[in-house]
C-alpha cells in the first residue's frame, strides 16, 4: 500500500435511493400565538475520499484511507417550536425543544500500532502512527433546546432580551476495535439591552455564556470541560451637525484551555465620521480596528483521541479611511412601493410591528376561535415571526445541519449572536436608507463569514454556504 503511483485508474459506482418524508403540523392559539411541530429526514452520501481505498500519508504519523463499503446514513429530526407575541406590551417569547438520531452513521474507526488490524502488516510506519478510516455505526443522537424572551424597559427606551440553550451530542466511534461514545454537552445563557432612545443615539450591551463539558466512553484522558465569555458594549452617536462616533469594545475569555494560551482579551475598535453634501449623503470617516492591539483567535477541536487548542496569528491594530455617498431617490409613488415589497421579510414585519398594533378581535367574554392545520408542504423557516425568532431557528436548524460539536456551537452561536445585533444597529440607524444599508450588510456578511471560517471546517463552511443559498432562493420565491 506504501507504493502507490497516483492517479491510479479506479472506477467506483454507488447508487442510493432515498424516501425522506416530512410533515409539519401547527396550532394557532390566536393570532399572535402558535405552536409548531416538524418532522423531517435527511440523508448524507459518503464523499468520493470516504469511498476510495487508497491511503493518504501527507502526514506520516495520521494516516487515513477510504472504505468502499461505506453507506449513507439516515437522519431522523423532530422539533417542536412555540412563538407568542404580545404586541400591546411589544413582550416576545419563543421556545424550541426538538433532538434527532442518526442510522449508519458515518464515523470514524482509529487504528494504532499496537492493534491487531491486519493492515499495519502491509505498511512500513514508525510506533505511534494511527490509522483513521470512515465506518457506518449507530447510535448517534443529539437533543436540543433554546429559550427567548424579550421585553421593553421603557424608562430607560430600551429593549431587554434573555436566551437559555442547552445541547447534548453523543457520536460513536472505533478506537482499535471498541466502541468509543463522545458525548458533548453546552449550555448557554446570553442578555441583550439594545437602546430606542432616538436616532442620534445607540447603544447595544450584551453578554453570552457557555459551558462545555466533553467525556468520553473509552479514552477518559480526553474528558475535558471549559468555559467561554463574551460581552460586548456597541455604541453609535450622532453629534451636532452630522459628527458620527461609533465605537464597540469586545471582551473575551476562557477557562479550561492549555496553560499556554492568553485565556481573554480585549477588541476596541473605534470611528469618529463626518456626514457631508446635500441631505447629508455623503460620510468621510476614520476607522481604527483593534485600538489595544490583543486581537486573537482561539478554537477548540474535540475527537476521539486528543484535544486540540489552537490560536491564529490575526492582522491586529490597523486603520482605514473611509469615504462613502448613498445614490438614493431614483423614484417616487410605485417604484418606491415596489423597492419596499422587495425588502427582506424581517424588515417588513420590524415596520408592522412598530407602525400598527392588531386590533383584538374577540371582544371580553366572547368564544374565541381556535384553528388547527395540518401540511405537508415546506414551510420557509421563520416566515411569520420576529426577527429574534427567526434567528434562533435558523441558528438551530444550521447547527444541527452542519453536525457542530459542543466547541463549534458554542463559537457559532456566539458570532450569530454577535453579527445579529450589530446588524439590528444597522438597520435601526439606517433612516430609511435602503441602499446604504444594503452596501453595508454585505460589509458585515463579509466579516460573519470570515470569522465562521475559523470555527468550520471546509466541508461545514461549504454546507453553511449552500443553506443560505437556498434560503435566499426559496425567500425569492415566496
Amino acid at each position: 500500500i506504501n507504493d502507490q503511483t497516483l492517479p491510479n485508474p479506479l472506477e467506483l459506482t454507488r447508487n442510493y435511493v432515498n424516501f425522506i418524508p416530512m410533515a409539519m403540523f401547527r396550532y394557532n392559539f390566536s393570532k399572535q400565538t402558535n405552536m409548531r411541530l416538524f418532522y423531517r429526514t435527511s440523508t448524507q452520501t459518503p464523499r468520493v475520499d470516504q469511498l476510495q481505498d487508497v491511503l493518504n500519508n501527507s502526514n506520516p504519523l495520521q494516516l487515513s484511507i477510504g472504505n468502499p463499503n461505506l453507506d449513507q446514513s439516515y437522519q431522523h429530526s423532530l422539533f417542536l417550536r412555540y412563538s407568542a407575541t404580545n404586541t400591546e406590551k411589544s413582550n416576545v417569547f419563543y421556545f424550541m425543544l426538538g433532538g434527532s438520531f442518526t442510522q449508519n452513521n458515518i464515523s470514524n474507526a482509529i487504528y494504532t500500532t499496537d492493534s491487531d488490524n491486519p493492515i499495519f502488516q502491509t505498511l512500513d510506519v514508525g510506533p505511534g502512527t494511527q490509522l483513521t478510516q470512515p465506518v457506518n455505526l449507530d447510535g448517534a443522537y443529539n437533543l436540543r433546546s433554546f429559550l427567548t424572551y424579550g421585553v421593553p424597559l421603557s424608562p430607560i427606551k430600551s429593549n431587554l432580551n434573555f436566551n437559555l440553550s442547552g445541547t447534548f451530542v453523543r457520536t460513536p466511534g472505533l478506537i482499535n476495535e471498541l466502541k468509543n461514545y463522545s458525548q458533548s454537552s453546552n449550555m448557554g445563557l446570553g442578555l441583550v439591552l439594545s437602546s430606542n432612545v432616538s436616532e442620534k443615539v445607540d447603544f447595544t450591551l450584551s453578554s453570552q455564556t457557555n459551558y462545555n463539558l466533553v467525556s468520553n466512553s473509552i479514552q477518559t484522558n480526553a474528558n475535558n470541560n471549559f468555559l467561554s465569555q463574551l460581552a460586548s458594549l456597541r455604541l453609535n452617536l450622532i453629534i451636532g451637525k452630522g459628527f458620527v462616533v461609533r465605537s464597540d469594545i469586545n471582551y473575551q475569555y476562557f477557562d479550561g484551555l492549555s496553560e499556554d494560551i492568553d485565556p481573554d482579551f480585549f477588541l476596541w475598535n473605534a470611528s469618529v465620521g463626518k456626514k457631508i453634501f446635500k441631505n447629508q449623503r455623503g460620510e468621510l470617516s476614520l476607522s481604527v480596528f483593534d485600538l489595544l492591539k490583543q486581537n486573537n483567535s482561539i478554537s477548540r477541536v474535540v475527537t476521539e483521541i486528543y484535544i486540540e487548542d489552537k490560536t491564529v496569528n490575526t492582522l491586529q491594530r490597523y486603520g482605514q479611511l473611509t469615504f462613502t455617498y448613498n445614490l438614493r431617490n431614483f423614484g417616487k409613488g410605485l417604484n418606491e412601493r415596489a423597492s419596499r415589497d422587495r425588502r427582506p421579510e424581517w424588515m417588513r414585519w420590524n415596520e408592522q410591528q412598530s407602525t400598527s398594533a392588531p386590533k383584538t378581535e374577540n371582544k371580553e367574554g366572547a368564544p374565541k376561535t381556535e384553528e388547527n392545520t395540518t401540511s405537508t408542504a415546506p414551510v420557509q423557516p421563520g416566515m411569520g415571526q420576529g426577527p429574534g425568532s427567526r434567528m434562533a431557528e435558523q441558528t438551530a436548524a444550521l447547527v444541527e445541519k452542519l453536525g457542530l460539536d459542543a466547541a463549534q456551537e458554542a463559537a457559532f452561536k456566539e458570532i450569530q449572536e454577535k453579527f445579529m445585533s450589530r446588524m439590528s444597529e444597522l438597520r435601526s440607524s439606517s433612516g430609511g436608507d435602503f441602499s446604504a444599508m444594503r452596501e453595508k450588510m454585505q460589509g458585515l456578511r463579509s466579516e460573519q463569514e470570515e470569522a465562521l471560517k475559523k470555527v468550520l471546517t471546509t466541508e461545514q463552511f461549504e454546507a453553511y454556504k449552500k443553506y443560505q443559498e437556498e434560503s435566499r432562493a426559496q425567500w425569492r420565491r415566496n
